[in-house]
């Protein structure tokens, strides 16, 4: 049966740490091919590995960047007569609708994982078997670092420094967990998350792929906002999204990574929860305007928007649990230094207001979600021209 597997990296050590695993699981499966997504910055380093791991796998890799995304999206306009670039912006649900566009050109199901991921037991399998079974969506699942989020990384530091207060943890523990979740790192869990939808490891088939884009956004809601269309528009499909029954079906069927993050050079957790904030309004906006409503041409005035704007992020900023935060990240420990002491701050002293979406934001993430809905079904169609098809994948065939 085969598919695509695909990552969007910008980490040429993480991807040549850990692709490996992937592609030896690969080997010798019919109709089993990887693309790779990154930016300019990686993709020299990255070439000559992928070249390597092509010859030794015997498997098709294609090399993609965003001028990869800008020739495919020149080659659509013409077949269309409309601009379709912003669909594949260089954001990740812009590169992921890049892997897409791919899987379908292929006429290929896509299994989307980080280059911070490595396969878990029979993680290609299992895939397989999902698909085969009929799913459209396949969520898989992580062991390793899972709490990777703002508010569950805030509910880390927070226990550390209640926990030093109470005398169960020394100040030194304290500081090294409080530094560690600052730079995005939770503790390890040995047991999986199931049923999770994140784009670290997720299946699409190639039926669904047809149907729905990601919303490119620099809010990293992309994941979020592709479960909620798929699960409203095809929510009377039994075999839509898979879903374990309980753990122990979980862990035998659902596909499994380990996932390993490693810690950003200096403390990113005030910007990561700017960004996450902002998205889940975002998302909410999207949710309470109804999926329908962006399939038609839904007007709303300014004072409208900014009510249902303040109202999710109301709810945001509960589910966030933002009031205690200040409480929580009291009585610093004196061995964390002035970067971390200076980061923990900033968190502690964000107010609503600077944390939700302006209007203007709001307004370009709800357009762009209309025009995914819209013009996807669209580019897709442009793929049943042989010609079109041929020209889209010769864009999208960079072979390192």
């Amino acid at each position: 049966m085969g598919f695509l597997l695909g990552l969007i990296s910008n980490r040429p050590d993480a991807l040549q740490r850990n692709l490996p695993s992937y592609a030896a699981g690969l080997k010798g499966r019919k109709g089993c091919s990887i693309v790779v997504c990154d930016d300019e910055s990686s993709f020299g380093a990255n070439s000559g590995f992928l070249s390597r791991l092509s010859s030794a796998n015997g498997l098709e890799v294609r090399h993609l960047s965003n001028l990869s995304g800008k020739r495919a999206a020149d080659i659509i306009e013409g077949a269309l007569g409309r601009d379709v670039s912003r669909l594949f912006a260089n954001n990740f649900g812009g590169l992921r609708n890049l892997v897409l566009l791919s899987s379908h050109a292929l006429g290929s199901d896509v299994v989307f994982v980080d280059d911070d991921t490595s396969p878990l037991y029979d993680f290609v399998d299992r895939y397989e078997q999902r698909f085969s079974e009929g799913y459209k969506l396949v969520p898989g699942g992580y062991e390793g670092h899972v709490d990777l989020t703002s508010p569950a990384l805030l509910y880390l530091i927070g226990k550390s420094l209640n926990e030093s207060k109470a005398g169960a943890i020394s100040a030194e523990e304290a500081a090294s967990g409080v530094r560690m979740a600052l730079r995005g790192v939770p503790p390890k869990k040995t047991s999986f998350t199931k049923n999770m939808f994140v784009g670290g490891n997720v299946g699409v088939s190639q039926e669904l792929a047809a149907a729905y884009a990601f919303l490119p956004t620099a809010f990293r809601i992309e994941d979020a906002v592709y479960m909620m269309t798929v699960g409203n528009f095809l929510q009377q499909d039994k075999m839509a999204i898979f879903r374990a029954y309980n753990d122990r079906e979980a862990l035998a069927l659902t596909p499994l990574a380990e996932h390993i993050r490693e810690p950003s050079a200096k403390p990113s957790l005030f910007s990561q929860l700017v960004n996450e904030l902002k998205g889940s309004v975002a998302a909410k906006l999207i949710d309470s305007l109804g999926f329908e409503s962006f399939r038609k041409e839904t007007v709303l005035s300014d004072g409208e928007l900014e009510l249902i704007i303040s109202e999710a992020m109301d709810a945001t900023w509960s589910d966030f649990n933002m009031k205690n935060n200040g409480e929580n990240l009291s009585g610093l420990p004196a061995s964390l230094d002035a970067e971390d002491r200076a980061e923990l701050e900033r968190v502690a002293s964000l107010e609503k207001k600077s944390a939700s979406l302006t209007l203007d934001e709001a307004k370009g993430v709800l357009d762009d979600f209309s025009f995914c809905l819209k013009a996807w079904p669209y580019v897709i169609g442009t793929l049943e021209d042989a010609k079109v098809r041929k020209e889209v994948l010769d864009a999208l065939t960079t072979k390192p």
